[in-house]
């Protein structure tokens, strides 16, 4: 595989450039088509060294091909920074009041989480912070799954209890 490489490695160079200016895309390009070259070596070895060049350059040109329409796809769904900061409030910088609002109800709710039993912890987790479904929360809690929907909102409830009392301002 070397020798084919050495051999043509500037054809392959020349037909990636055509397809990228970009000499690290054109290496990537080189590249991708050597992996599938390696895949048919077998093949290359049985052909002329004639349809040997006439095969490189069809890959070499398929797989920039492939690379330039993959590339251009994912430009596609990169957004500008400024956009996604937007998206996303909570990374943005808050007034110090907002900051020591959001600090304080963060306490509060962490307080009111502490304060529940172990089983109550686990049901809050398990559904909200790691996803798990009913049946599997169910499987480890030894109960039915329809019964997993009654424990949750028994548990939302006394959750909800909490921060009122943690503060009757909320709600």
């Amino acid at each position: 595989m070397t020798e084919l490489y050495m051999e043509y490695e500037r054809l392959m160079f020349v037909i990636a450039g055509r397809y990228a200016a970009d000499p690290f895309e054109q290496e990537e390009i080189v590249q991708i088509a050597l992996v599938r070259l390696w895949e048919k070596i077998d093949t290359l070895r049985q052909v002329s060294p004639h349809a040997v060049a006439s095969y490189i350059a069809v890959t070499i040109r398929n797989t920039a091909i492939n690379y330039r329409r993959k590339h251009r796809k994912e430009a596609g769904r990169q957004v500008p920074l400024d956009t996604a900061m937007e998206a996303l409030p909570e990374l943005q910088v808050l007034p110090a009041d907002a900051r020591l609002l959001a600090h304080e109800n963060r306490a509060a709710v962490l307080r009111a989480y502490r304060s529940l039993p172990p089983e109550d912890q686990f049901l809050l987790e398990g559904k909200y912070i790691l996803h798990c479904s009913n049946e599997a929360l169910a499987e480890q809690l030894n109960c039915k799954p329809d019964s997993i929907r009654t424990k949750l909102f028994r548990v939302r409830k006394r959750f909800l209890a909490l921060l009122q009392k943690e503060d009757p301002d909320r709600g």
